[in-house]
C-alpha cells in the first residue's frame, strides 16, 4: 500500500509538470526555490557572450588577418570569415561582403588593436537574429540592438591587454552595453574565443518581445521587458560542453517589465562550475555544468 502511495504520488507530480507545459530537467527540479533567478542569470550570460563572440571578435579577428603575413592571409580569411569575403572600402576602412552584401564595416583609424590610441568602430545593419533565446526559454526573443545600424566601439585601454567596448541601443531604447575585456593568455590575441578572458562592466536589454518572469506564472509584455546587470567581480569565460559560459566572477541582475515589477538576482561563483544564485532570500549553489543543485541553504 505504502509502495501504491508513492507510485500515485509520483504520477500525481508527473501530470502536474505535464499540463503546466513545462520542460524541466534534473536540475531544475531540485532547485526550484531559485530556479527563476538561475534562468535570469543564463539569459544575461549567454547574451553577453553571444555579443562578443559574434560581434566584438570579429574585430580581433580582422586586426589579426591585417598583420598577418600575405601567405596567411586566405587561410585566416577562410578559417575566420568562411561566410564573408574581406575587402578594402577605403583607407582603413574594411568590409565583411557575403557575396555583394555588405555585412559589415570596420573602421580601423589605420591603427592596430594593440595601439594604445586605437579606436576601431564595427558597424551593421541588425537583424532579429542579433541575439539568441536561451535554449526554448520563452524570454529574451529579440532587443532593441536588433533595430537600424548598430556602432560597436572597441577601444584600447589603459593597459596593453584591456578594451573598452559600448554599444547604445537603437531608437529611444535604454538599452546599452559598457564593457572592458581584459585577455589573460597574451596581450594581444588572434581571436578572444581562442583565449582567456574576463569580463567586467554594466549593461541593459531592453527585450522587445518575449515574456518577463513572475510569480506563478509567465505573463507576456510585447516591450519594455529589460534585463541589467552590474558586473562586481570580473566574470572569466570557460567553454563547457554546450559552448561558452562563464565559470568564476560575480553580478547583480535586475529583471523588469513595463509595470514596474522587478525581479532582483545576485550570481556568484564559489570555485569552478559552482555558482550561488540568491534569489528572493533563497540561496542556492548551482553546477553550472550539470544544471543540477548541489548544495541548499
Amino acid at each position: 500500500m505504502k509502495t501504491n502511495k508513492i507510485y500515485l504520488g509520483l504520477l500525481f507530480s508527473a501530470m502536474v509538470l505535464l499540463f503546466a507545459n513545462c520542460t524541466i530537467r534534473e536540475g531544475e527540479m531540485a532547485g526550484a526555490a531559485t530556479q527563476r533567478g538561475y534562468e535570469i542569470y543564463k539569459t544575461c550570460e549567454s547574451n553577453t557572450l553571444y555579443f562578443i563572440d559574434n560581434k566584438v571578435d570579429i574585430c580581433f579577428k580582422l586586426n589579426a588577418w591585417l598583420e598577418a603575413d600575405s601567405s596567411l592571409k586566405d587561410l585566416l580569411e577562410d578559417k575566420w570569415f568562411p561566410n564573408y569575403k574581406i575587402r578594402k572600402m577605403s583607407d582603413g576602412m574594411y568590409g565583411l561582403y557575403a557575396g555583394a552584401d555588405l555585412a559589415y564595416s570596420i573602421e580601423t583609424g589605420n591603427l592596430p588593436l594593440s595601439d594604445p590610441s586605437a579606436q576601431w568602430i564595427l558597424s551593421w545593419r541588425g537583424t532579429e537574429r542579433d541575439l539568441p533565446n536561451y535554449y526554448d526559454r520563452p524570454y529574451a526573443l529579440t532587443t532593441s540592438f536588433i533595430q537600424g545600424t548598430q556602432e560597436l566601439h572597441v577601444d584600447h585601454a589603459d593597459s596593453t591587454n584591456s578594451w573598452h567596448v559600448t554599444i547604445a541601443g537603437a531608437d529611444s531604447s535604454e538599452a546599452f552595453l559598457d564593457l572592458n575585456i581584459v585577455a589573460l593568455s597574451r596581450l594581444m590575441p588572434q581571436s578572444l574565443i581562442d583565449d582567456d578572458f574576463t569580463v567586467t562592466g554594466t549593461g541593459k536589454y531592453d527585450f522587445l518581445e518575449g515574456k518577463i518572469w513572475k510569480d506563478g506564472e509567465l505573463a507576456g509584455w510585447t516591450h519594455h521587458t529589460c534585463l541589467s546587470f552590474e558586473i562586481k567581480e570580473p566574470m572569466q569565460n570557460f567553454f563547457a560542453y554546450e559552448g561558452l559560459t562563464w565559470n568564476g566572477g560575480k553580478v547583480d541582475l535586475e529583471a523588469s517589465n513595463e509595470n514596474g515589477e522587478k525581479l532582483l538576482v545576485n550570481a556568484e561563483f564559489k570555485g569552478p562550475y559552482n555558482l550561488q544564485i540568491t534569489y528572493k532570500d533563497k540561496v542556492q549553489i548551482w553546477n553550472v555544468n550539470t544544471e543540477q543543485v548541489t548544495e541548499i541553504f
